[in-house]
């Protein structure tokens, strides 16, 4: 039986949609996923692929067949008081340093700020320095979002400068774009998201800030929880850091909202290179959800048919869904992406404006 997990790369307010819409998929196989998908239809259809996608076929990131530790819970110490020994800590690091040690192409970072520090970039740095000692030439994004009272003490081209010297000659092979980004400061809203998407094949996702005196240095660290899974559902999370990074792109000679700096000459990269289609040969259906915050976009984009539409359940008759499109507003975009699909369910104008986590 297929395993089911949500992936999250900015939170929303779920928990009702699951409980008070699951029950219509009580008999499907995987009903709350079925649920939060046709709520997700209904209220920003035309993000779909870009902020929010339904995948099959994902693999979980265990370091063996029917581990658990996929799930990439820190500090792991329960049971010991002193939290001495810090098993879920080690197993993240070494998580994100052989996913990144794998990279062909690209590896895309984002978090909160301040950028990943101590052995949270050690980790990034041995990773990225095996990639390239197996001979690959990789382009690297790293984006944090920064709120107002903070935005001034985050400076990307001092990061850059630190990742730079620490790479040593492999920098020659590694291209860096560097973000600070805050998408509105009057609506308090800034990149809250926490992923590490390699090549698009595979991303660690959660709740962990990349930060080492709440984590690790610390005699009282963080509990929190991250994920790793391979397969389509990391291209989804990678999609999703290609609309945060247009818009950052675009915004990067507007000082009050983003600060950014490259290594090697290169510009600000709005995509990055990726495989066509992740292997989708596990056995976990993933629906990531992401959120664009206030400042990104004004409304959702229409949606036309497409060729690579996924049509879900039929819903039951007394949900009050449709299939007549009301159309929604249009907005400009510098980046393509494949063409969505066409409306299922009721689709109302709605915005991307609710407030990001802070």
């Amino acid at each position: 039986m297929a395993r089911t997990i949500r992936t999250t790369a900015l939170p929303l307010a779920l928990s009702a949609l699951l409980l008070s819409a699951a029950p219509a998929f009580a008999d499907a196989p995987t009903p709350h996923l079925d649920a939060v998908e046709q709520s997700l239809r209904q209220v920003s259809p035309g993000l779909e692929g870009s902020v929010w996608e339904r995948t099959e076929g994902n693999r979980l990131g265990a370091s063996a067949p029917g581990s658990s530790d996929w799930l990439l819970q820190t500090p792991g110490c329960w049971g010991d008081p002193g939290c001495v020994d810090r098993p879920g800590s080690r197993r993240l690091l070494e998580k994100v340093r052989e996913d990144i040690a794998n990279a062909r192409y690209s590896v895309d970072i984002s978090t909160l700020a301040p950028f990943p520090n101590g052995a949270f970039q050690d980790a990034i740095v041995a990773g990225l320095k095996e990639a390239v000692g197996k001979g690959n030439r990789l382009q690297v994004r790293i984006l944090v979002g920064a709120a107002p009272i903070y935005h001034a003490n985050v400076i990307p081209s001092s990061y850059r400068d630190e990742l730079v010297a620490k790479l040593g000659p492999a920098a020659a092979s590694v291209t860096l774009d560097v973000a600070s980004m805050t998408t509105s400061k009057t609506g308090f809203s800034w990149n809250h998201s926490k992923l590490l998407v390699v090549d698009g094949n595979s991303v660690i996702t959660g709740g962990v800030n990349s930060w080492k005196d709440d984590y690790l240095d610390t005699a009282h660290p963080v509990n929190d929880v991250d994920l790793a899974l391979s397969g389509p559902a990391a291209g989804s999370a990678g999609r999703y850091l290609d609309t945060l990074w247009d818009w950052t792109c675009r915004n990067k000679n507007n000082w009050t909202a983003v600060w950014f700096a490259s290594s090697n000459g290169a510009d600000c990269l709005p995509t990055l290179p990726r495989p066509a289609a992740p292997p989708a040969d596990g056995d976990v259906p993933a629906l990531a959800v992401g959120g664009l915050g206030v400042g990104i976009r004004q409304s959702d984009p229409p949606r036309r048919s497409g060729p690579s539409c996924r049509r879900p359940p039929t819903p039951p008759a007394d949900s009050g869904c449709t299939t007549t499109p009301t159309p929604t507003a249009t907005t400009t975009r510098s980046t393509p992406r494949r063409a969505p699909c066409g409306p299922w369910s009721r689709a109302r104008p709605s915005t991307s404006r609710s407030r990001s986590r802070t």
